[in-house]
């Protein structure tokens, strides 16, 4: 059997690991918005 307190623990443990992975690869709208931006005046060429 697996006590709440560890099965709390363990996903934590494994909410910690992902959140690193997405802070790292995060893009915001406004992110995604600026680099469409800086590519539209080479499209215009």
């Amino acid at each position: 059997r697996v006590s709440a307190a560890l099965a709390k623990r363990h996903a934590e443990t494994e909410f910690e690991k992902h959140r690193i992975v997405q802070d790292r690869t995060y893009r915001s709208d406004f992110d995604r918005f600026s680099a469409l931006e800086n590519l539209k005046p080479a499209l215009d060429e």
